[in-house]
């Protein structure tokens, strides 16, 4: 799945694919490299196997964002019942790192980790909440 156009590219010669590459709701690039997706986020979360077209509705259109709890530059998006049953009573929460381009100046984050919870951790501050109607 890509929201955006650059599907993969090398890092100290290592080729590195693309997974997801969204524009979340303040303008933020965000990306999920393969690499996470099969040697984090399945082996820890395997629940998410097969999950990975609901990452950019909890990016582009969350419930809840939050400062992460033990990193400063993390940022917590939880979409409420956006998987699919028997999950679809929980939050899909999608955690990012951010960090500041040298060469654009602009913020970008890379997903580390995904998984379906109960409720916003209560250590972490929320910082943007979806209005209700």
């Amino acid at each position: 799945m890509r929201c955006g156009a650059s599907p993969c590219f090398t890092i100290g010669g290592t080729f590195v694919a693309e997974m997801v590459h969204c524009v979340d709701l303040w303008g933020r690039d965000i990306v999920l490299y393969e690499d996470i997706w099969e040697d984090h986020i399945i082996v820890g979360h395997a629940i998410m196997d097969g999950y990975e077209q609901y990452i950019e509705s909890a990016l582009t259109k969350p419930d809840v964002m939050t400062r992460d709890a033990d990193h400063a530059n993390g940022v917590n998006y939880y979409r409420a019942r956006a998987l699919p049953p028997p999950d679809d009573r929980q939050y899909l929460k999608v955690c990012v790192r951010f960090e500041i381009d040298s060469d654009s100046g602009l913020r970008s984050g890379i997903i580390v980790t995904m998984y379906p919870t109960i409720g916003v951790k209560r250590s972490e501050t929320i910082i943007w909440l979806r209005k209700t109607s």
